[in-house]
């Protein structure tokens, strides 16, 4: 589901959500991680918006915990819980 090269990681499922692509990739990186670089990695462009709609709304529904002053992303037990029970299994049945 998730390709390393150099330092980028990359959901392998184009058709995947922005804010799933996001829970995928801190589920599969332990501890915080970058703003900036999560944000390069699901390769959103706008970067203001990226925060205020895509993390924001996450850390909204508490699946993720969006440090605004480190500019840092956690994913929460309720994040990881998500990406388990709906996003790995759809892309086992999608398999």
């Amino acid at each position: 589901m998730i390709w390393q090269v150099g330092g980028v990681k990359r959901v392998l499922d184009p058709k995947m959500a922005v804010p799933d692509r996001v829970l995928v990739l801190l589920y599969a990186t332990p501890g915080a991680v970058d703003v900036n670089e999560l944000r390069r990695w699901t390769e959103y462009k706008n970067p203001s918006r990226f925060r205020e709609e895509v993390l924001q709304t996450l850390h909204e529904a508490t699946l993720i915990h969006h440090d605004t002053v480190l500019g840092i992303a956690t994913i929460s037990p309720l994040g990881e819980r998500e990406v388990e029970a709906r996003l790995l299994t759809e892309l086992m049945i999608g398999a």
